[in-house]
């Protein structure tokens, strides 16, 4: 499985990869068990690759619960930043309306007064 495979995945596609994967580590580490039981002739060899699987099995376990902490962290950063958006956007509404009653009420202002309402409601 190269690259652009994995990377067209959804989530669900990840979920069922990694418990498809995980059904294998388990029937392997099941065989070697069996084969150390019944005395396989190279049962050492088998039961230290089982050990090297096993920590490598654990390391990919702590890399996804870093990745999903760090996409966690994404995601309410994300979040933040739509809020922050939305508070803009209300901002900017407020500041025109605001602008539009304001000349309304006083058809002609003074450059000094709308410069100070436009340095008042720069955003």
């Amino acid at each position: 499985m190269n690259f652009s495979t994995l990377s067209s995945f959804g989530m669900i596609g990840w979920v069922r990869l990694f418990c498809v994967q995980e059904e294998r580590f388990n029937d392997l580490v099941n065989m070697s068990a069996e084969l150390v039981r019944e005395k396989y002739h190279g049962a050492q060899r088998v039961k230290e690759r089982e050990a090297e699987v096993i920590q490598r099995w654990r390391q990919l376990l702590e890399m996804l619960e870093k990745h999903k902490a760090n996409l966690t962290l994404l995601c309410n950063l994300m979040m933040t930043m739509r809020e922050i958006d939305t508070i803009m956007a209300t901002i900017k509404e407020l500041q025109v309306s605001t602008l539009g009653a304001f000349f309304d009420k006083h058809p002609e202002p003074n450059s000094a007064s709308a410069a100070v309402l436009n340095a008042f409601f720069a955003v």
